[in-house]
């Protein structure tokens, strides 16, 4: 029960301080919704969004909150309970619109930000006076995130690994990636392969069309439905490391690699740098 009224307190306290409405939710409402930033206040409490892109846990808060919440997480009736508590004692919720205090004044949006906390689902135990603390509270909130039906001791396994040797963005990053592709698969290195393998095919194709590009004009290939392929290759290079580090840590190998079916002549040390680099 003293966990229970720890994060009662801790909500509490967050719901009683500002929302900040940042860029990206003025870009929505003058984008999307045709509303001036200056004007935004008197929308609030319409049905169309805005509150629920405003009033949101962020990720400082959800670190704040994870090491109260117990790995078997809280039951309904408790938080149904923490919902009601909450919405008795908040009158108002502020929000900050560039520097200016407009109040919500619609409190049973309490239980919107509550629910987005997850605050039932199963979690991974943290090691007690583990110097490593944060990053093991991080990955707990990474897993609250984005693990739905996934293997917890799997989890586990690939957080004891990553802790001590990445930092905070790579373990989070990785936590998120690995929730993203594998889901109920009972061959976990097959599945980090294959998407290995499709990340690494688009980088191919970029590069194939490079080469296509130093031969034909562009009017040509897209006479022959060539296009320049889409790709962040930097992005997909970060994805292809995240993949290796997750099967060095789970398995002690890198994920399978794509090797690739080449049609046009493409010297041997092209090749092999370009494999390397990928």
């Amino acid at each position: 029960m003293e966990e229970i009224r720890k994060i009662q307190e801790l909500i509490l306290q967050r719901l009683q301080q500002p929302f900040v409405a940042d860029s990206s939710v003025m870009h929505f409402a003058e984008s999307t919704l045709g509303i001036d930033a200056w004007e935004l206040s008197e929308h609030l409490t319409e049905d169309n969004g805005l509150i629920d892109l405003v009033v949101v846990p962020d990720e400082h808060f959800r670190k704040v909150l994870e090491p109260y919440i117990p790995g078997h997480g809280i039951a309904n009736e408790d938080i149904a309970k923490i919902i009601q508590n909450i919405e008795n004692a908040v009158t108002h919720i502020p929000i900050d619109i560039g520097g200016r205090c407009a109040l919500y004044n619609n409190p049973s949006h309490c239980k919107v930000f509550i629910n987005k906390l997850y605050l039932q689902k199963e979690n991974i135990d943290i090691p007690h006076g583990e110097e490593l603390l944060n990053r093991y509270i991080l990955a707990r909130v990474a897993i609250r995130l984005f693990a739905k039906h996934h293997d917890l001791e799997m989890l586990k396994k690939m957080v004891d690994s990553l802790v001590a040797v990445c930092n905070e963005s790579v373990l989070y990053d990785s936590i998120k990636l690995f929730t993203s592709i594998v889901y109920n698969e009972t061959d976990i290195y097959t599945a980090l392969s294959v998407h290995k393998q499709r990340l690494q095919k688009q980088l191919w194709d970029m590069y194939e069309f490079k080469k296509l590009l130093e031969q034909y004009s562009m009017e040509i290939l897209m006479s022959m439905r060539r296009s320049s392929p889409m790709v962040d290759a930097q992005a997909v290079n970060y994805q292809i490391q995240l993949i290796d580090t997750m099967c060095m840590a789970l398995f002690g190998l890198p994920a399978k690699g794509f090797v690739p079916d080449i049609e046009m002549e493409i010297d041997s040390d092209t090749l092999k740098k370009f494999l390397n680099t990928i």
